[in-house]
């Protein structure tokens, strides 16, 4: 259990790093958009949600990326997405 929990804390870290990080690119086309799914997964992340449920938001939200590209290479945006299914997708409900 604890190591699930570091496992959530450690990934909801790294969006909101990502997050001061992509911060720079601003002004961009939609950048809120991009806040407020990065804040969605944090959220899910803490809200102890299994890795299902985080794969169908990054799954959702992939299928309206298209709104965002303009100015910001969302590439980068899908890339920590990817990644945090990848080791967030077998994690259990807490």
């Amino acid at each position: 259990m604890t190591q699930t929990n570091t496992l959530r804390t450690d990934l909801a870290m790294r969006v909101v790093a990502y997050k001061f990080t992509v911060s720079s690119f601003r002004p961009v086309y939609d950048m809120d958009a991009i806040d407020l799914l990065l804040d969605e997964v944090v959220a899910l992340l803490n809200s102890g949600a299994d890795g299902s449920e985080l794969e169908a938001l990054v799954t959702n939200a992939a299928l309206t990326q298209r709104r965002w590209r303009s100015g910001y290479d969302i590439d980068q945006v899908n890339a920590l997405l990817r990644a945090l299914v990848a080791e967030a997708k077998d994690l259990p409900a807490a």
